[in-house]
């Protein structure tokens, strides 16, 4: 069965419903661009640190840094599209994020060169 939760009223003044309305398909857009962040951040103390973490940011919460942080972790949050062929980790994570993968190809081509 189904049931209506609610209703949407759209009035605009001498304008019929639905007239002039523009929608955009997200799947058009790079989400994960415009989510993730824009450079690099470091959180821990990488001296001390029971292992050093490298977070591609695709729409990262702060939560997670946060979690691993407090677990003596030092991590290095980079954008979805930074090169980490230099980079120096223990461990990789990749937080998820909105929108149509196919459109983070750079990140996909960048965890094919790290596996």
């Amino acid at each position: 069965t189904t049931r209506l939760v609610g209703k949407l009223h759209f009035v605009q003044q001498g304008k019929s419903i639905g007239q002039e309305l523009n929608f955009s398909d997200p799947n058009q857009r790079n989400l994960v661009a415009e989510v993730s962040r824009r450079v690099s951040e470091e959180f821990g103390n990488k001296a001390t640190a029971v292992a050093k973490i490298l977070a591609i940011d695709c729409g990262m919460k702060n939560n997670i840094i946060r979690y691993l942080v407090s677990r003596d972790v030092f991590v290095k949050v980079v954008p979805w599209d930074w090169d980490i062929e230099q980079e120096e980790f223990d461990g990789l994570f990749i937080s998820n994020g909105p929108g149509n993968p196919d459109l983070v190809g750079k990140t996909i081509e960048t965890l094919r060169r790290a596996l």
